[in-house]
């Protein structure tokens, strides 16, 4: 059995850490859901759905939203009820995001946490309705 890359195993170690939430987990310019979450989040979201590799013999799903959209689908999934937690990639010597054309090495996995306020479940009060862009996929 093949084990999973270091970014799919900090996803998964990321999402058993948040069992209850849709973890959009930060890839370059787009905020990728996998699994189970990817397949609620783009039937709620009415976004494509596609695969990305395999996960113990079977497809991962997958789909995602571009990072500079991201609060308008996030909006749209709380508001459907969804709890949302967000993981954005850090540099493990300074901690600060990632430039969005950063690439790593497949070997090494930055490190990676929720945001400080990442488990979100409320619309922020005055929020505006969701207005999903296209995602240019």
């Amino acid at each position: 059995m093949t084990e999973p890359t270091p970014m799919m195993a900090q996803y998964l170690q990321i999402k058993a850490e948040h069992p209850a939430a849709l973890l959009f987990y930060r890839m370059g310019d787009f905020y990728e859901m996998f699994f189970d979450d990817a397949v609620m989040a783009a039937e709620a979201l009415d976004i494509a759905l596609t695969k990305r590799g395999k996960h113990l013999g079977e497809d991962i799903a997958m789909c995602g939203v571009p990072h500079h959209a991201a609060e308008s689908y996030l909006l749209g999934l709380i508001r459907k009820g969804f709890r949302v937690a967000i993981a954005e990639q850090m540099d493990p010597s300074s901690r600060p995001p990632f430039p969005t054309r950063h690439r790593h090495a497949r070997s090494q996995a930055p490190s990676a946490g929720p945001h400080p306020l990442s488990v979100r479940h409320k619309v922020p009060e005055g929020a505006a309705e969701p207005d999903y862009p296209e995602c240019g996929r």
